[in-house]
């Protein structure tokens, strides 16, 4: 209660210090635009316009605008409009006061937004103009080199001579902050796909999916789905690097590998989305088959509650309302509009199954022509 989002109390002071324009005690431009990236940082905005977006999606008014956040974001300006702050509030969660996300000093705001969010350190003192932290320097949770095991293999060679001294990656360097960020996507999640088989065409493939850690700082997927009435388990590590996700699931039953690639999410993870590559089970062509796919963060269902509801489902806005429903998200119609969305996503016009296929008849078809331009 003490804090309560950095006080009404507070921004009822910083009111009536400042009245209506919030920037009459305007901080230095550079710490404005140091505030803005780490905004960005925090709510997972990847560019300076997925930020931009943000601030309109809260307000399709706002002077927070392309040309604008260029000028503030470079340290060029500061607003001259309190509506700003306003929305750089909402685009928080009004988690801070408007008054003061504009009054405050970079360091003022950095504590402030720590207390919500996970942003982490190497990200802050590259904004404040700090250089990297040492193997020494990274926090606890970050990864740390065994200092004797590297001195004794520099010495260690077959001649007895001294091996070339070799600094660890920045990726080993920062296998914390990896994690850290990584973070974002663990959870349980309902899968939600066209369905592959030919039978089931035209339908939902509903399945279950689990990210977290397995060993050390290894980001790993598990997928089950349950297809011509068995469950079918798919496991694999995922790669990220703040824009993209990639997996190579292994299908353990047969030893295919299916393909993920996705989106890295924003804040707070409520969905994350891409394309599944791989081929069909039990299809005696082994058609190659993409398609969209959605996991959709569940707030309501354990892991034994999600796997109770994978299966094929009816490709409509009603069956998808239900499901968001049962994983915890606020129904009626809203609910409605935004299985809607996902139908089309899944599906988008012109497609009927929202699958694309590689069937070897036509791939043979194809070959035989390419074969007959073969100089003899």
């Amino acid at each position: 209660m003490d804090r309560l989002v950095d006080g009404q109390r507070r921004a009822a002071v910083m009111r009536g210090r400042l009245g209506t324009n919030y920037p009459a005690h305007r901080p230095p431009v550079r710490s404005l635009a140091g505030k803005l990236h780490l905004t960005r940082i925090a709510l997972g905005c990847s560019t300076n316009k997925e930020l931009v977006s943000r601030f309109a999606a809260v307000n399709r008014a706002t002077a927070f605008t392309s040309q604008n956040a260029y000028k503030w974001l470079s340290g060029k300006a500061m607003p001259r409009m309190s509506s700003v702050y306003e929305d750089w509030s909402q685009i928080l969660g009004g988690k801070l006061a408007a008054p003061f996300i504009a009054a405050c000093s970079f360091e003022e705001f950095t504590r402030a937004l720590r207390q919500h969010f996970d942003i982490p350190e190497a990200a802050i003192s590259e904004l404040r103009g700090e250089p990297a932290p040492s193997l020494e320097e990274v926090p606890d949770g970050g990864w740390r080199e065994d200092a004797g095991t590297l001195d004794e293999a520099r010495r260690a060679d077959a001649g007895g001579g001294e091996l070339p001294r070799v600094e660890p990656a920045r990726g080993d360097l920062w296998r914390g902050e990896a994690r850290r960020r990584n973070a974002l996507m663990a959870g349980n999640f309902l899968g939600v796909s066209p369905a592959w088989s030919r039978a089931q065409a035209g339908r939902l493939l509903i399945g279950a999916a689990r990210i977290g850690y397995r060993r050390d700082d290894e980001l790993w997927i598990d997928y089950i789905e349950r297809v011509v009435g068995h469950a079918v388990h798919y496991a694999g590590s995922m790669v990220t690097d703040n824009r993209t996700v990639q997996s190579a699931m292994e299908c353990m039953p047969t030893g295919r590998v299916y393909l993920l690639a996705l989106q890295f999410p924003t804040f707070p993870a409520n969905l994350i989305g891409g394309l599944l590559c791989g081929t069909v089970l039990h299809d005696p062509d082994a058609r190659s088959v993409a398609s969209r796919i959605l996991f959709v963060r569940s707030h309501a269902l354990d892991w034994d509650g999600l796997l109770a509801r994978i299966g094929y489902a009816t490709h409509d806005d009603a069956t998808l309302a239900r499901e968001l429903e049962a994983l915890g998200y606020i129904g009626g119609e809203r609910a409605g509009e935004v299985a809607g969305q996902i139908v089309r996503f899944l599906a988008p016009p012109g497609e009927s199954s929202g699958t694309i296929e590689a069937g070897p008849a036509e791939l043979n078809s194809v070959g035989y022509a390419l074969d007959s331009l073969t100089p003899l």
